[in-house]
């Protein structure tokens, strides 16, 4: 992945979407050890195509630093159904 990784990895926060994008950026991120990978997962009432909505948080391992947060989605659509979804939960 190469430039890319190193430009996405700067950042602070990193959206990836598409399938093909979320395994490469985690497949060069798992094979740097100064870092940890944990799965936050919201605890809404609704799902988006059965799934828990969820982001990653990247820390350095040394100091428990926040180094970045990353937003994913398989396709652009989950976004949109979930917003929905939220919609409908805050109207009731």
């Amino acid at each position: 992945m190469g430039l890319s990784y190193d430009i996405m990895s700067s950042s602070p926060i990193a959206l990836l979407i598409g399938k093909h994008c979320y395994k490469a950026f985690f497949q060069e991120l798992n094979k740097d050890s100064s870092i940890s990978l944990t799965m936050v997962k919201f605890k809404f009432k609704f799902s988006v195509f059965k799934t828990s909505p969820s982001f990653f948080v990247v820390y350095n391992k040394a100091t428990r630093e926040i180094k970045q947060l990353i937003l994913y989605t398989y396709h652009a659509s989950h976004f949109l159904y979930g917003l929905r979804s939220a919609r409908l939960l805050l109207r009731t």
